[in-house]
């Protein structure tokens, strides 16, 4: 999604008009934009995302700072994402560079300033742990799950595929998607201990299914054929939809499947 939004933000130069070849403008959002992803819950010390002083008092950029710093450094624009839930405990890290100075204030006294090639993007599901202060000085990008569905994504991805993958898969994708997300997500809800599991998204899960596809169709690429292409796919299906559920649930959506395609 953040990606999707970076290449829609690339000016096209002069010379080149809209209708031009996709790979062309696939070029130049790769070359003048540069998404760069943090995840700062990785680690259970925060020092490793900005920094310490070590023992000799020496200076040890994070991963973020180290990031800022070769991002100040580039001709390219790049955003840096931070992915995940807007903890105080590292969110509120950035409320001076929201704000007018746009700068980071680091442990060694330095001072990390947002050039105009840098751009800074959070990317999460809720604003529920966010602080006023953060959601204050925000721009605000809300994305409905409704809004956004598997079909954008799997449109984009098969423009990169064959004629004969795209005949297949299109039809198979209308077939089996929206029936088994209705069933992993509504119908079944994957819990632990009645708890969820995990967050489940269709999107999420499609982008897994169609990753998974990729490596799959690469490695048997010489066997071909319209209904080998369709076995793989409900193969990655059953992986990536299938492996959510608990063992009573996988008979249901065995059958489930068994219904949408006869491959």
């Amino acid at each position: 999604m953040i990606q999707s939004l970076v290449d829609a933000l690339c000016v096209t130069p002069r010379g080149i008009s809209r209708s031009s070849s996709r790979t062309k403008a696939s070029d130049i959002a790769e070359s003048n934009h540069k998404l760069q992803k943090i995840y700062p819950l990785v680690v259970d010390n925060l020092d490793l995302i900005f920094g310490y002083l070590n023992q000799n008092n020496d200076w040890i950029d994070g991963i973020f700072t180290s990031a800022w710093r070769k991002a100040t450094r580039n001709q390219s624009t790049t955003w840096l994402c931070l992915d995940g839930p807007l903890n105080s405990s590292w969110a509120d890290t950035f409320t001076s560079v929201l704000d007018s100075s746009k700068s980071l204030s680091l442990a060694n006294g330095d001072q990390l300033t947002l050039s105009s090639n840098v751009k800074l993007l959070f990317e999460t599901d809720d604003l529920a742990k966010a602080t006023p202060a953060v959601v204050a000085r925000s721009g605000i990008v809300y994305v409905d799950k409704n809004v956004v569905g598997w079909r954008p994504i799997a449109k984009a991805w098969l423009e990169h595929r064959t004629q004969q993958e795209v005949h297949v898969l299109q039809r198979a994708f209308e077939k089996t998607l929206d029936p088994l997300s209705q069933y992993v997500i509504n119908d079944c809800k994957p819990r632990h201990h009645g708890r969820p599991r995990v967050k489940l998204s269709e999107v999420g899960m499609f982008k897994t299914t169609l990753n998974l596809l990729s490596a799959m169709l690469a490695d048997n690429i010489e066997l071909g054929g319209e209904l080998h292409i369709e076995r793989l796919y409900l193969f990655c299906l059953m992986w990536t939809y299938g492996g959510l559920l608990d063992e009573k649930d996988r008979t249901g959506f065995s059958d489930l499947l068994s219904t949408l395609s006869t491959a």
